[in-house]
């Protein structure tokens, strides 16, 4: 976990810009970019990182099968190919392709209608209504493409697969990535006397994956 404070003061004062906040409450003004960090503030947004700090030490421990101590030891360093498996940080090696056709999987299995043949159920083999086996494939590819959308938007792709497992719905995976958001803490201050015109967002169309799972979806229904 990293936290960032930019002191921009000295530049602000050499273009002769002086900034007076106006405010209720000491700690208000924490963290502004306008004046040198305080100490106290400093204390605060440390306490918060390592609290924050611990939480996904605990998360990628009890998720990973490893330690709390090992994953500590890594010292919030990367790690790529070989050192990953070493680290127990991952599971394979792979490329776009391998990530693209595993998702493919995922989304077969989700679309995948359950099957209504049962022993107790043969007495109402008769009344029962028929199932419309391509209207549930159609709509379960539907479902996961949105819930793919979803976890791409919020930045948490690598979420796609694991909500599709748990077989949850758009609404679900909304207040699922939105609880996340509200849990994680971004501390960042890039405020300007010269008004510099934000970059543009990536847009979805440039995303294989997104790409990938859309071309599933229309063969699927090309199929129907």
């Amino acid at each position: 976990m990293i936290a960032l404070h930019v002191d921009q003061s000295r530049r602000e004062a050499n273009a002769g810009l002086s900034y007076t906040p106006i405010l209720a409450g000491a700690r208000k003004n924490d963290g502004s970019p306008h004046q040198p960090l305080t100490p106290e503030a400093r204390a605060a947004i440390q306490t918060e990182v390592d609290r924050l700090y611990e939480l996904f030490v605990l998360t990628v421990a009890e998720q990973r099968g490893s330690a709390a101590a090992a994953i500590r030891a890594t010292e919030a360093g990367l790690f790529f190919g070989q050192d990953a498996l070493d680290a127990s940080l991952a599971d394979r090696i792979g490329t776009l392709n391998d990530a693209v056709q595993q998702l493919h999987t995922e989304l077969d299995a989700a679309a995948r209608p359950l099957s209504l043949e049962s022993p107790t159920m043969s007495t109402l083999e008769s009344t029962a209504p028929a199932v419309d086996v391509d209207a549930v494939r159609a709509q379960a590819h539907g479902d996961a493409l949105a819930i793919a959308e979803l976890c791409t938007l919020a930045g948490r792709p690598d979420l796609t697969a694991v909500f599709l497992s748990e077989s949850l719905s758009t609404a679900d995976v909304r207040r699922k990535l939105l609880g996340l958001r509200a849990e994680s803490l971004e501390i960042t201050s890039h405020l300007s006397p010269t008004a510099v015109p934000a970059a543009a967002a990536p847009s979805l169309d440039d995303n294989p994956l997104i790409h990938a799972v859309k071309a599933r979806a229309a063969r699927a229904k090309k199929e129907r």
